[in-house]
């Protein structure tokens, strides 16, 4: 719903990750967002 009400943002699903997702998979999180960086910038 969230993601729904911002715009250009994009829900992702990251297995295995619970509430502290940034320190469980900081790789991911970063890799996502550097992704979605691109996107928005272009």
């Amino acid at each position: 719903m969230i993601a729904a009400l911002a715009p250009r943002a994009r829900l992702e699903i990251v297995p295995g990750a619970g509430h502290m997702l940034r320190l469980e998979q900081p790789e991911r999180v970063n890799a996502l967002l550097l992704h979605w960086l691109a996107e928005v910038s272009a």
